[in-house]
């Protein structure tokens, strides 16, 4: 009976925290920045929407985020949020070579016409191949196009409470060929770009009463199986 009870409350946990409501989202300003580059010296630009890198003939390599144009209404999951553009340029092994940036993205708008100003943080690792034909990946062609890879499309989001659900937004990824990816290969010396879209995504809490149910029912099922032994 004790592990019934505990399968429901379980099952009504899960439901009560994936939850997605339908709800009327106005998206009214984007604008995003670069910022916690690394490495911390030879990345210029932090902190506004392009970082460049790197010394060659061509010049730097650099990264630029372009918002989209809003108002955006009734913004459905996904929507576009803005281009990246990877200007890979040829550039001396013995410079500064960009490892990771985080692209921080702001937003302002409506859920349900409640007004909400969320900030997400997404993490960009980039991998400057070698342009070596044996080293460059099975899938590219010589020379390598450097990688550039989204570590996370959710974690570090503002959390926004409306109606007692709470709203977050979470990057779809880059859309190419009508397919969304987190992966995007960035031919070398030329401006390679690609859409950005996001979603907003809903949840609603479990109440502390349900937290404490969920623990007392673990509580008990531990007390009967020590009985049991």
């Amino acid at each position: 009976m004790i592990s019934k009870i505990m399968t429901i409350a379980a099952a009504a946990f899960i439901m009560s925290a994936s939850l997605v409501t339908a709800a009327t989202v106005d998206i009214n300003t984007i604008d995003g920045v670069w910022t916690n580059v690394g490495p911390t010296t030879g990345i210029n630009g932090s902190g506004t929407d392009t970082i460049s890198w790197g010394t060659g003939p061509d010049g730097p390599s650099s990264y630029v985020f372009t918002a989209a144009g809003t108002p955006i209404v009734d913004a459905l999951s996904p929507f576009y949020i803005g281009e990246f553009t990877h200007n890979n340029n040829p550039i001396y092994a013995s410079g500064t070579m960009l490892t990771n940036a985080d692209l921080q993205v702001h937003m302002t708008g409506t859920i349900d016409g409640t007004a909400f100003d969320m900030t997400s943080l997404f993490t960009f690792l980039h991998d400057e191949t070698p342009n070596i034909a044996s080293q460059c990946p099975a899938y590219s062609s010589n020379p390598c196009p450097d990688i550039v890879t989204i570590s996370n499309v959710e974690d570090l989001s503002d959390i926004v409470n409306v109606g007692g659900v709470d709203y977050t937004i979470a990057l779809s990824g880059f859309l190419q060929n009508g397919v969304y990816t987190t992966q995007f290969l960035s031919q070398e010396g030329q401006a390679n770009s690609a859409e950005l879209f996001a979603s907003v995504t809903s949840t609603v809490p479990l109440p502390s009463t349900g937290l404490l149910l969920l623990g007392g029912l673990g509580l008990m099922g531990a007390a009967r199986l020590r009985r049991k032994s």
